[in-house]
């Protein structure tokens, strides 16, 4: 059993596990405002690292931190324009959205970032989610890839046999699914027919339903209870707007391709073919909800009218990730969508992602 992650409270521990380290983490201040740090560096006085650009609203920079007549560098006005060097290698006091403040010493400024060191004594908590978020992305693969399952030392040979023949037919199914279903979009927002969609083997489909709830059971203690299922729709919401991405190989901890989109076609032959119904009805909601942060986040650069092939790892900028508001109107739009809402939905989504 995989438990999930402890949350530091009221001050920090001895140590930070390696595995912590070059990672995103959550920084807690006041008033349970968090912000994402890419951590790289702890000792008993700091945490040195990585903020992205889109993660504080102003930069004061000058003789002293609280002088009013300091220069104030506001990124809400341009996501993309650098911070002066006579900031760099001094004190400068990061203005986050709700009026919380922080001192942060400047290290490196980029079009998408900016490095350097917290004060501990600033901060009142750690959460190390994002780590946990990215394991259960990597045991997701592990089991599920068919070039990984071979390497996964869990299951037996004949379970790998299976396994791969079993992902790869359901794969085709829904990828073809998925490509119909795009092109209907297309036809003036047609909603693909249920007749033209073609269906996987009941018993696959069962069969890797099985797997799956189980392996986010194993994730998310209280996977079944409503109180606790926001941990899900976090991981998701993260994952589709490239907040988890890590620093293993390119792509880690991020949508890799249109492949995002099967996570949905996936839930809707579940449901069709009535196995897991209830759960299966609800993952939908994340499901497709998280296309709109997916297309806004990785939409193709320099391509007027892009294919669903076009979406890669590769298009991800910073100033495109969708804000925490944002996250919580998605949810309340497509939390109170039935079935045949989400189908159209569904298909509202493919339709934009294929426009200028």
């Amino acid at each position: 059993m995989i438990n999930e992650l402890n949350i530091y409270d009221q001050g920090f521990p001895q140590y930070i596990p390696r595995k912590y380290m070059n990672n995103w983490i959550e920084v807690g201040l006041s008033n349970d405002f968090y912000f994402k740090f890419f951590l790289t560096y702890w000792d008993k006085n700091y945490l040195g690292g990585y903020l992205s650009r889109n993660a504080y609203h102003t930069l004061f920079c000058g003789p002293t931190l609280t002088n009013q007549s300091s220069l104030q560098y506001g990124l809400n006005h341009n996501i993309l324009q650098f911070t002066p060097n006579d900031c760099i290698n001094n004190w400068v006091q990061i203005g986050f959205e709700n009026a919380q403040y922080l001192n942060f010493y400047l290290t490196f400024a980029s079009e998408n970032d900016i490095g350097g060191f917290l004060l501990q004594k600033s901060i009142k908590k750690l959460d190390f989610s994002i780590v946990h978020y990215q394991e259960f992305f990597e045991e997701y693969e592990n089991q599920f890839h068919p070039m990984l399952i071979n390497n996964n030392i869990q299951l037996s040979k004949e379970e790998k046999t299976r396994r791969i023949q079993v992902i790869n037919d359901v794969y085709t199914i829904l990828l073809a699914r998925l490509l119909k279903r795009g092109l209907a979009s297309k036809e003036g927002g047609r909603i693909a027919k249920h007749t033209e969609l073609p269906n996987a083997a009941i018993d696959d489909i069962q069969y890797l339903s099985n797997k799956l709830l189980q392996l986010y059971k194993e994730f998310f203690n209280g996977f079944y209870d409503q109180s606790n299922f926001h941990r899900f729709h976090e991981c998701y919401e993260l994952f589709s707007n490239g907040e988890i991405r890590g620093t293993k190989y390119p792509g880690h901890g991020q949508p890799d391709s249109s492949d995002e989109f099967l996570f949905s076609e996936f839930a809707i032959q579940a449901i069709e073919l009535n196995i897991d119904m209830e759960i299966w009805c609800e993952l939908l909601k994340i499901f497709v909800k998280s296309q709109e942060i997916f297309i806004q986040v990785y939409r193709p650069k320099g391509i007027e009218v892009p294919t669903l092939e076009d979406y890669t790892f590769s298009n991800f900028q910073y100033f495109k990730q969708v804000s925490q508001n944002e996250k919580e109107r998605l949810r309340k739009k497509y939390d109170k969508m039935s079935f045949y809402e989400l189908i159209h939905a569904y298909s509202r989504n493919l339709l934009k992602a294929q426009s200028p």
